[in-house]
C-alpha cells in the first residue's frame, strides 16, 4: 500500500525531530567535557612539573653516585697498590 504525501512528510518530520533531539542531548553534554578537558590540562601541567623535577632529582643523584664509583675505584687503587708495596 502506498503511503500518501502527508504520512511521508510527517515521517519525515518526525524522523528529523529525532535526529535534533539527539544531537541537541549531545551538544548538552559538551560543556562537562570541556570542564574535563581544562582540569585534565592543569593536571598534566602539575605531572610535566614533577617530571622535571625528578628528571632533576635523578641527573644529579647520577653525578653524585658517579662520583663516588670513582672515589671508591680510587680508593681500592691505593690500597691494592699499598698492599703490594709492603
Amino acid at each position: 500500500m502506498k503511503k500518501d504525501h502527508p504520512e511521508v512528510l510527517l515521517e519525515q518530520i518526525t524522523s528529523q525531530n529525532k535526529a535534533v533531539g539527539d544531537i541537541q542531548k549531545k551538544v548538552a553534554v559538551l560543556p562537562r567535557i570541556e570542564q574535563r578537558l581544562e582540569a585534565l590540562e592543569q593536571d598534566m601541567h602539575v605531572v610535566e612539573a614533577s617530571v622535571r623535577s625528578l628528571s632533576s632529582q635523578v641527573h644529579d643523584y647520577e653525578l653524585r653516585i658517579g662520583g663516588l664509583e670513582a672515589e671508591t675505584r680510587y680508593c681500592h687503587e691505593r690500597t691494592r697498590r699499598h698492599a703490594r708495596s709492603v
